[in-house]
């Protein structure tokens, strides 16, 4: 990146369909008002494919680009969400099942973006898929509370996977920025 250059943070995820973004949006609320953990509200429910990296603003368009002729045709597979899981004492997740096709799509993802698109802990770090409940802002007494209550709850969905997304982070919130739609039938 060239000094100077107005920069912001982007990150690629699956969004799942509009029913089950509703009900993680339930389960993250429920994280807030009962453990104290908001943060996880800042991000609508996905499973991130390519965690947050930062590049020039101007290379939006590009990385839009990129993410929609990545895989085209569109092959969808399925996801399997059963379950909650967490990383350490600080972070609370819907599981996403084992998924060959999903690992495989993330690596494809990967190699249609420049080198500087991905970080190199997202090259090297085992790849996790989940959608997170309650985020870094859980304290310890609220981490055990949350566990106890989410690690009892039984959540299972599947869906087909939609195309992927980019979301920018706007200062405050994580939003949906593209890439375009899908073209409709007749469309060219």
């Amino acid at each position: 990146m060239k000094p100077g250059k107005p920069t912001a943070l982007y990150y690629i995820a699956l969004l799942p369909p509009e029913d089950i973004r509703q009900e993680v949006t339930a389960l993250k609320e429920h994280a807030a008002e009962a453990f104290h953990s908001s943060k996880a509200l800042n991000s609508p429910p996905h499973i991130t494919l390519i965690p947050p990296f930062r590049i020039e603003i101007s290379r939006e368009a590009e990385l839009l680009e990129r993410v929609h002729t990545c895989r085209r045709p569109w092959v969808s597979f399925p996801v399997v969400l059963d379950g909650f899981d967490h990383f350490s004492n600080e972070v609370i997740y819907v599981n996403v099942c084992p998924n060959p096709a999903l690992n495989a799509f993330r690596a494809e993802l990967m190699a249609c973006l420049d080198p500087d698109m991905v970080t190199e802990t997202a090259r090297t770090r085992p790849f996790r898929p989940h959608m997170t409940v309650a985020f870094r802002d859980l304290t310890p007494d609220g981490f055990l509370a949350a566990w106890q209550y989410y690690g009892n709850v039984n959540y299972s969905r599947d869906f087909s996977a939609f195309p992927p997304v980019v979301l920018r982070h706007t200062g405050r919130i994580w939003s949906v920025i593209g890439p375009p739609a899908e073209p409709q039938s007749g469309e060219s």
